[in-house]
């Protein structure tokens, strides 16, 4: 049985940022796709089996929100998780409320992020 990789969208406008976490995730097994935008991320989840995205509000914040508004809206069942610079309570709750189902703090607990990401995958 060959079981395919999960694959990952990051979302973020940072380009280093966006590069350095997909290295990591394929040190992990993932296939990481990347997109800087809004556009280009829904351009990504229609064209590729995406099986998760990890979307940075460091930078996007209320536009961010409105993106998982809109992941959630186009694809219920596709798992989102976001990631901040700090533990902001009412981002994370307002994240969950949305459907996110996790939130991480930059800089990034790299095992528990790749734990939570391979249980999430592993079940959908």
């Amino acid at each position: 049985m060959n079981k395919t990789r999960p694959v990952i969208l990051v979302l973020d406008e940072s380009r280093t940022f966006c590069r350095t976490l997909a290295k990591v995730l394929e040190e992990h097994g993932f296939t990481v796709a990347q997109a800087y935008s809004w556009e280009e991320a829904e351009d990504v989840i229609e064209k590729t089996g995406i099986d998760m995205v990890l979307l940075n509000l460091t930078v996007f914040k209320e536009e961010g929100l409105a993106m998982l508004s809109m992941i959630r809206e186009q694809k219920p069942d596709l798992p989102v998780i976001i990631l901040g610079t700090h533990n902001d309570h009412a981002l994370s709750f307002e994240g969950r409320r949305l459907g996110a189902v996790d939130y991480f703090t930059i800089p990034l607990n790299v095992e528990e992020l790749i734990k939570v990401i391979g249980g999430t995958t592993d079940n959908n």
